[in-house]
C-alpha cells in the first residue's frame, strides 16, 4: 500500500515497520509476561504448600503448647501437693521436736528421780549398816549378859535408889532392881543409848564407870568397867543390897 502510494506512502511504511516492530516487541513482553506468570503461579503454589506446611506446623505448635500447659498444669498440682506435704512434715517434724523436748525433760527428771532414789539408798544402806551395828552390839551385849548371868548370881537391889550420869545429858533418877559383880539391872525412865558411857552413883559409895548394854520398855541394863576400882565397888554395892540393913528394908 505505501508502493501505490507512491511518494506520499514513504511515511507510512516507516509507521507500519515501527508499529511491526513494536508488535513484536509486544509478543515477546506478552510471551515474558506469560513466563512471568507461569513463574509467579508456581511460586504462588511453592508459596501455598509453604503456607499449608506452617499451618500444619503451627497446629502441631498448638498441639505441643496444649501438652505444655497441661504438662505445667500437672507439674501446678504436683507443686501444691509437695508444698502440702512439705507443710505436713513440717507440722509432724514441730511436734516431734515438741515430743523430743518431753522426752528431754522427762529423761531429766528421771534422771534427778534417780540419783534421789540411789542417795535414798545410800541412805538406807547407811542407817541399815548402823542399825546392823547397834543390833549387833545388842546382841552381844545380851550374850555377854547371860554370860554373866550364868557365871555370877544377880542379887536382888529392891528398888534402891541411885543416879545416872552421862556427859551433855541431866542427870537420871533410877531405881536398881538387881546387881551382880559384873553389872546390874535397873528401872530407868529414860531410853539410854546402847553402848554409851555412864557414871552409876549409889549413896555411899564411889561412882562406877558402866556402859549401857541394854535400853527398853523403862528398865536398862548396865555392864560395870573391868577394872580393881569397879570391881571393888562393886563387891561393895553387892554387900550394901544383900547386908542386913538391905534384909530389914
Amino acid at each position: 500500500e505505501a508502493a501505490r502510494a507512491g511518494e506520499a506512502g514513504k511515511g507510512f511504511a516507516v509507521v507500519a515497520s515501527e508499529v511491526k516492530a513494536l508488535a513484536a516487541q509486544t509478543a515477546r513482553a506478552t510471551e515474558e509476561v506469560t513466563s512471568q506468570i507461569g513463574a509467579m503461579r508456581g511460586s504462588t503454589t511453592q508459596a501455598v504448600a509453604a503456607v499449608g506446611q506452617m499451618s500444619a506446623a503451627i497446629d502441631r505448635i498448638a498441639e505441643v503448647a496444649t501438652a505444655i500447659a497441661a504438662a505445667v498444669e500437672q507439674q501446678g498440682a504436683a507443686t501444691r501437693d509437695i508444698a502440702g506435704n512439705v507443710q505436713t512434715v513440717a507440722s509432724l517434724n514441730a511436734a516431734a521436736s515438741e515430743a523430743m523436748q518431753d522426752v528431754c525433760e522427762a529423761s531429766r527428771e528421771t534422771a534427778k528421780a534417780g540419783h534421789e532414789v540411789v542417795h535414798a539408798s545410800n541412805d538406807l544402806q547407811d542407817k541399815v549398816a548402823n542399825l546392823r551395828q547397834e543390833i549387833d552390839g545388842f546382841l552381844g551385849s545380851l550374850a555377854e549378859e547371860q554370860a554373866e548371868r550364868r557365871r555370877y548370881q544377880r542379887l536382888p537391889a529392891n528398888g534402891r535408889k541411885a543416879l545416872l550420869r552421862q556427859a551433855g545429858q541431866p542427870d537420871c533418877d533410877i531405881s536398881l532392881l538387881d546387881v551382880s559383880r559384873v553389872g546390874a539391872a535397873c528401872a530407868c525412865p529414860r531410853r539410854l543409848q546402847v553402848g554409851s558411857p555412864l557414871e552409876l552413883l549409889v549413896a555411899g559409895l564411889a561412882p562406877m564407870q558402866a556402859t549401857v548394854a541394854r535400853s527398853d520398855d523403862g528398865a536398862a541394863a548396865l555392864l560395870f568397867d573391868d577394872n580393881s576400882a569397879a570391881r571393888a565397888t562393886a563387891e561393895a554395892l553387892i554387900q550394901m543390897v544383900s547386908g542386913p540393913e538391905a534384909r530389914a528394908a
